[in-house]
């Protein structure tokens, strides 16, 4: 089935196949974070990459704990510290809720 999780292509619905984790039509690919193409949904996203904003646009990034080699892989306003992306401290900025450590993103800043 389409977007079910899957280790290899024997997990997946006939004519499946097993990318980024989860199962796709053969004609599927996913995008990863360097791709500059434009998500619509996490179907989109290979593996745990989530779809949200990332430099203003709806991308394919890594949501906070995620692992991250630079910070242009993390979504919204997270860095990347210590090899994983980094949620946002109340009174840092964010781009949306999912940025927050705790709370949630209004105006641009986290807020308990």
């Amino acid at each position: 089935m389409l977007d079910e999780s899957c280790a290899s292509s024997t997990d997946c619905c006939p004519g499946f196949t097993c990318s980024g984790n989860r199962c796709r039509p053969p004609t599927t690919t996913c995008f990863g974070t360097g791709n500059t193409s434009v998500c619509a949904s996490e179907a989109q996203c290979c593996g745990s990459l989530v779809c949200a904003f990332l430099r203003n646009t709806m991308r394919c990034c890594t949501g906070a704990r995620g692992g991250c080699r630079t910070s242009a892989e993390c979504c919204g306003q997270m860095l990347c510290v210590a090899g994983r992306c980094a949620c946002r401290e109340p009174g840092t900025g964010c781009n949306q809720d999912g940025d927050c450590c705790t709370g949630r993103c209004s105006a641009g800043r986290c807020v308990p």
